[in-house]
Parts: C-alpha cells; structure tokens; sequence
C-alpha cells in the first residue's frame, strides 16, 4: 500500500541487504534525506538509485570490480524532445540536491564541483528524468525497513539531499567540440574527445570513425565540422550532413545508421565525450550541426 511515495518493503536488513552499485552507497553513518510530498523528512542509510542511474554505455568495469560505476542519466532542457534524446551523465558521488517541482512538472539537479553547477529538465515526458530510490530507515518501534521513494512522479519526493558530495572531477583534455541540437532553439553543446559509440550484437564498440553510404568511412579527427541538410522527403530517417574535412574539402554524405564493422553489423548509438560536467551522449539524431576547435 502507498502513502506519501512510500513503499515498505522488508522489515529485515539481512533478508535484502541493499548493495548498492560503485559509486553509489554511502556509509550508514552519512544518510541521505528524502522530503516527500507531504514535507516529511525520511533518512536512508545503504541508499541506492535502482532507477535513473546507468553504467556509462562506453565504461568498462573498473580494474578488480565485477560491475560498472553507475551515473545519473539526466535529460537537460537542452537534450531536445526526443524519446532518445542527448543524455547528461553525472556522478552520483558529486550530487548535493534534486529537488522535483510536481505542479511545473521539472527538475533541478545540484552538482557539486569548484563551483556549484545547478542542471534544469523536465518530468512531463514518460520515463524521462524519473528516478526511484531506495535504502534502510529506521521505523519507531519496529526495527529497520527497506523502503522505496520515486522522484519526477505526481505526488512524488520533492526534495533528495545527498551526504557528503565528492567535487566532481573537470576536464578539458582532448579535441574541444560544440554541438547544435536538433530542437527548435538550437541549444549549444560542449564536449571533448567526442568518439562513436556502435552496438555490435549486445556489445558496445567505441571507434575513432565514421561511416557514411554507400563505403565511405572518415576518421573524426579528419573532421572540421558536419552540418544537417534538409531533405525534400519529409519521412525519411536518413542523416544527410554536409561534412567538411579539416583539408577544407566538402562533401555531402548520408550518415551510415547500420554499417558493418570487421564485418559484423553494427548499430550507429551516437557520439559521446566529456562535457562541462559529466559525459554527454548524443545521439545521431539530435544532431544539427557539429564543429571541432571551434575559435571564441
């Protein structure tokens, strides 16, 4: 039975033992704070995010761990209204406050660093921006319980604070890149060391290159920029960009959804590289146009 966004699950921390994923759980002795909708405050201890987070699609796991870090998959305002729209991945160490607004259906996510980074998006969209999170709290008089809050869902938590924010790591190393959306306003994007990520079978496959109709195959660091073309057929999924090479020559190309890569068929998953915060995903799609090293 629900009340207040509240599912008690067990009453016994042996039967279940939350472990959370790396990354993720905090020590008993710093629990997060859930504020549901009715303004109650819940502590958690052995917290975990078992909906919202993800391993970054690319990762491997870590030297000596069985499972990869898990990441906040945020949708931005400027993550386009795709159902597969660019991702913002942001480490659950450095999260300080998600505070969700039910009657503005949106989200704000506080980021700690050298300074704080406040991200907005929205919860108006199915599965978008939704999170459930769970852990052990104590019930007064009846032991310890392992109870469930979800977040971005009508009557929902509207506050989560988490303890003892890491500062999240910043960098700038690689090949600077500032990317369009394929939304109304354009919004600008910035990443670095922007690679292609490919599904092969159940496998991801990260390449330095990309493939456009019928063979043709383009190192990206041989890219200077790619522009979005508009096509007469108002139906048709292909990307046709103008790609320029950084030679100044011009050519346009059909993007390649589904090539075959050392002979395999694969799948074209988008392009991803660190951003400002995080990693960011973007999807072949959600493209409109995309420049390398450009000059401010």
């Amino acid at each position: 039975m629900m009340r207040g966004g509240i599912w008690i699950v067990a009453l016994a921390i042996s039967v279940f033992g939350l472990c959370g994923a790396a990354g993720q759980e905090k020590k008993p002795s710093d629990p997060l704070v859930v504020t549901d909708a009715g303004s109650k405050e819940t502590s958690l201890a052995k917290w975990k995010i078992s909906l919202g987070a993800e391993p970054l699609p690319w990762a491997e796991p870590a030297k000596g761990k069985a499972a990869r870090e898990e990441w906040l998959a945020f949708r931005d305002d400027g993550s386009t209204s795709f159902v597969n729209g660019i991702v913002t991945y942001l480490p659950i160490a450095s999260l300080r406050k998600i505070d969700y607004d039910d009657a503005k259906k949106s989200v704000t996510v506080v980021v700690f660093g050298t300074k704080e980074t406040t991200l907005s998006g929205t919860t108006k969209f199915k599965g978008i921006n939704k999170l459930t999170i769970e852990g052990e709290t104590d019930l007064s008089g009846l032991g310890k319980a392992v109870v469930k809050f979800q977040g971005g869902q009508p009557k929902g938590i509207t506050s989560i604070g988490f303890p003892s924010p890491k500062p999240i790591e910043y960098s700038s190393i690689g090949r600077p890149a500032s990317i369009a959306a394929n939304d109304k306003e354009k919004s600008k994007h910035q990443a670095f060391d922007l690679k292609a990520l490919y599904k092969i079978g159940t496998a991801n496959q990260t390449s330095g290159s990309l493939w456009f109709k019928t063979s043709v195959k383009i190192d990206l660091d041989k890219i200077a920029s790619l522009k979005r073309l508009e096509t007469q057929d108002k139906k048709s999924a292909e990307s046709e960009f103008e790609v320029v090479l950084k030679d100044g020559a011009k050519h346009s190309l059909i993007l390649q959804d589904s090539p075959m890569i050392d002979g395999k068929a694969a799948k074209l998953v988008g392009l991803y590289g660190r951003g400002p915060i995080g990693w960011k995903l973007f999807p072949a799609h959600t493209i409109t146009e995309l420049t390398f090293d450009e000059k401010k």
